[in-house]
């Protein structure tokens, strides 16, 4: 569990869920790119 001070981060698997929440389908095209976008914001 994250404190207050701490960010979460979502990892591939969430991301992916997100995305067919908000009603988007279709499989993602390129896994290595959604793991980079995913980690730029950590760095």
């Amino acid at each position: 569990m994250n404190t207050d001070d701490e960010i979460a981060y979502p990892d591939i698997e969430i991301a992916i869920r997100a995305n067919e929440v908000a009603g988007e389908t279709g499989a993602v095209r390129d896994m290595n790119g959604l793991g980079s976008a995913l980690a730029a914001p950590k760095t």
